[in-house]
């Protein structure tokens, strides 16, 4: 079931292993999105070249239709924030983003199409 959802997933466009991964993110507790999306990336490849399928070969190309790549910044954007908060002591911050109405239709076309049930939301 799971492997056959991140296959249509994969075959409905590019896709980064972030947004791959936080489709099943209520599972494999302990292991980031980007770590869960690899995997199954990685299993469905080998899948494939066992069943000699060229559907799959290229699934690490191209922007992310669900994101526009936007977790390829988020080191640049982690550091932005530390370098902004550095003349405040904190324990700890709770930090709130806005997504565009793209990426959050895309999310949604993404979840309705997949029949989705695991996932953290790009938010």
């Amino acid at each position: 079931m799971i492997l056959d959802i991140a296959k249509k997933i994969i075959e409905q466009g590019a896709i980064c292993d972030c947004c791959l991964g936080r489709q099943f993110a209520k599972l494999l507790h302990g292991f980031s999105n980007q770590q869960r999306g690899r995997a199954l990336k990685l299993v469905l490849c080998m899948q494939a070249e066992a069943q000699q399928d060229n559907e799959l070969k290229d699934i690490r190309k191209n922007t992310c239709w669900v994101c526009n790549d936007l977790f390829k910044d988020i080191d640049s954007w982690v550091e932005k924030a530390i370098k902004a908060l550095s003349d405040y002591e904190y324990d700890n911050f709770l930090v709130g983003t806005k997504i565009t109405g793209l990426l959050a239709e895309n999310e949604e076309i993404l979840w309705a199409e997949n029949k989705i049930m695991f996932a953290e939301p790009l938010k």
